[in-house]
């Protein structure tokens, strides 16, 4: 071929910069094609799982909702999963008319496989994939280049560079609304600003008005959610807890799996009170029984998991989680109600009784029993008692170990842990359709070599006493995900709140759960209340590095702080676990107030996309109207015995 003269190769250059110009043009916009269909199946499968998540029934029924998702989303197809690959469900969108050739998507090289997305749903480890249609996509490039082919080159240059910086901004600006979009009614929502893009400014000003309603809204529900609660379990006059509740919370004390082996009940009883009503009126008589309250009030500021309450008329309960106390607090609670009575009505006169509770005790047989007692020392006594030199509280809340004691405590618990003399429980947690949710897992702890394994109730406090509740929490954790890996079964631990301050144990924790990332799917963390009340940062720093590796985390033995808590939409839980002494007694007929509390408290979580398990449910008449108030799972004795732990 003969040589090109200088004109002609300037010719060839000047034809060819037009084609060459479309030509990279074409692969840029290919490009940005190909990543945002790549983008959109993330999404799209994002989105699959979370309304798969969300959505209630069993699995079965979910899965059949699939074809209608898929239409919805206009997905090109969409696939659920098990575990091990094998395929549950798919479904078809619709087929638009192609806008383009086939060979052009086949040039494309469009994303085959959208990445699939992991989930947890009833205890099932599930896999989803969501592939968008690019049929409107591919017709809207196709129709560019076409118009990109007929244009001048410096046209095309400046109508592609136009469109990547534009298109880059609104990709931004849609990608913070998105990413708004899911804090909304948080405390960690920010508002938007959208300069760059005028057109999205009446979307973000809207996005601001919801989030302010949204916790507008929350703020209004949990304060209507305290009130119920203040009305069902606390007599209005003195504060304290009522006949009922008190009751409840000493049968949870009693018959909990982690009840103490011993506890003492004090009962005073305030003295001829229609003659004080007489003598000084009901305001005076009213002031009389708070003066009592005051003093009852000085117990659980000094003795942790104490329980007080007025009972009925004069009759208050003050409920030790120790025995060998009954005799001094006896006194020191008669003295002190003394002294604070004198300024009052210095003819006022109580008296006061103590009795030593066994486990497994119910409620009104405990209460007939001090009842008697109480009696017995009014017919007796009857008397004001005498020299009020000894401090309010003083003798039950020196209720503390020894030195002597903690370091026993230590040596017993550290040979427990390097003999293996662990182990965990095992309690189902069930669906309102008898389906096994997952194990309650508490750790048990042989102290002696031989004994019985021990709940919590009975060595946690000397634990934490002697810092070893690190080193129990970190074997009960080692024990559940060997269990997990053994059977498959979904299982919940505890770790106490000492443990969860600590950043080694988070780490460790966080180690050992990326180390059995198969097992860490199944397995559920519970953290107390009280955490989350005086360190609502630390719940969301666990959340924020554990959830991630698939665990699920709840709150346990909730619902007396849980209404007043603001942030509880953010925390980064999946689950409330509300206490026994909230639940049982629930269908008695005099409990309406407290029904009403917890189904307020069941729509305020489940309303920031929570669940709500009842904890140590004992009845089966308690189960049905838990049932009916829409709780999401329950355990306890009511339904141990109908129900076996399987896998789900």
């Amino acid at each position: 071929m003969p040589a090109l003269s200088e004109p002609q190769r300037r010719l060839a250059l000047a034809l060819a910069a037009p084609l060459l110009a479309a030509l990279l043009l074409a692969l840029a916009l290919g490009g940005l094609v190909r990543r945002d269909i790549e983008r959109q199946h993330t999404m799209a499968t994002a989105a699959l799982a979370d309304t798969l998540a969300r959505t209630g029934g069993a699995l079965p029924q979910r899965l059949a909702q699939l074809p209608g998702w898929a239409v919805a989303g206009a997905w090109r197809r969409a696939e659920v999963r098990d575990g091990t690959g094998r395929l549950l469900a798919q479904a078809q969108g619709p087929h638009p008319v192609p806008l383009s050739p086939h060979w052009f998507e086949q040039a494309l090289r469009l994303p085959a496989e959208p990445p699939p997305r992991g989930l947890q749903v009833d205890g099932q480890v599930l896999q989803v994939q969501a592939w968008v249609d690019p049929t409107h996509a591919l017709g809207l490039l196709w129709q560019a280049l076409q118009v990109l082919a007929l244009a001048a080159p410096a046209a095309m240059l400046a109508v592609a560079a136009l469109f990547a910086r534009q298109r880059q901004r609104l990709a931004r600006a849609v990608d913070d609304t998105l990413a708004v979009t899911e804090r909304l009614g948080d405390a960690a929502y920010r508002p938007l600003t959208h300069a760059e893009v005028p057109e999205l400014a009446p979307l973000a000003r809207g996005l601001d008005r919801l989030h302010e309603r949204l916790r507008a809204l929350y703020a209004l529900q949990a304060t209507q959610l305290e009130a119920l609660r203040l009305q069902a379990h606390h007599d209005l006059l003195t504060g304290l807890a009522n006949r009922r509740h008190f009751i409840a919370g000493l049968e949870a004390l009693l018959r909990s799996d982690d009840a103490p082996p011993q506890a003492t009940l004090v009962l005073l009883r305030l003295l001829d009170l229609a003659g004080l009503n007489r003598r000084l009126g009901r305001r005076s008589a009213d002031r009389v029984l708070q003066a009592v309250a005051q003093v009852l009030q000085n117990y659980p500021q000094r003795v942790a998991h104490c329980l007080i309450g007025r009972l009925d008329g004069g009759d208050f309960a003050l409920l030790l989680p120790t025995a060998g106390v009954g005799a001094d607090t006896t006194q020191a609670l008669r003295a002190a109600v003394a002294a604070g009575l004198v300024a009052v009505d210095p003819q006022a006169r109580v008296v006061v009784t103590s009795i030593e509770l066994r486990p497994a005790q119910g409620g009104d047989q405990v209460l007939a029993v001090a009842d008697l007692a109480l009696r017995e020392a009014e017919s007796e006594a009857g008397l004001a008692a005498p020299e009020p030199e000894v401090e309010p509280g003083g003798a039950a809340s020196e209720v503390l170990a020894t030195d002597d004691e903690t370091t026993g405590w230590h040596r017993r618990l550290m040979r427990a842990l390097s003999q293996g003399r662990v182990r965990l429980g095992e309690f189902p947690v069930c669906t309102p359709d008898g389906r096994t949710l997952m194990i309650d897992s508490p750790l048990r702890v042989q102290l002696v070599a031989g004994g019985p394994f021990e709940p919590a109730a009975r060595w946690l406090s000397q634990a934490v006493r002697s810092q070893l509740s690190v080193a129990i929490d970190e074997r009960a954790l080692m024990l559940a995900l060997a269990a997990i890996a053994r059977d498959g079964q979904a299982r919940c631990i505890n770790f106490a709140a000492a443990s969860v301050v600590s950043n080694v144990f988070v780490d460790s924790v966080t180690r050992r759960l990326a180390s059995a990332p198969e097992a860490a799917c199944r397995l559920w963390v519970d953290l107390p209340e009280t955490l989350a009340v005086e360190s609502p940062q630390r719940v969301r720093e666990l959340s924020r590095r554990w959830r991630p590796l698939g665990v699920m985390l709840g709150l346990e033995h909730a619902g007396a702080a849980l209404s007043a808590d603001q942030g509880l939409p953010d925390l980064g839980l999946d689950c409330v676990r509300i206490d026994a002494r909230f639940v049982n007694g629930i269908a008695a007929a005099e409990a309406a107030d407290a029904r009403r509390y917890l189904q307020g408290l069941v729509q305020l979580v489940q309303g920031v996309g929570l669940s709500v398990t009842a904890e140590g449910v004992r009845a089966t008449e308690d189960l049905d109207v838990l049932w009916s108030l829409g709780f999401d799972a329950a355990t306890g004795p009511a339904l141990q015995p109908a129900t076996s732990p399987a896998p789900t």
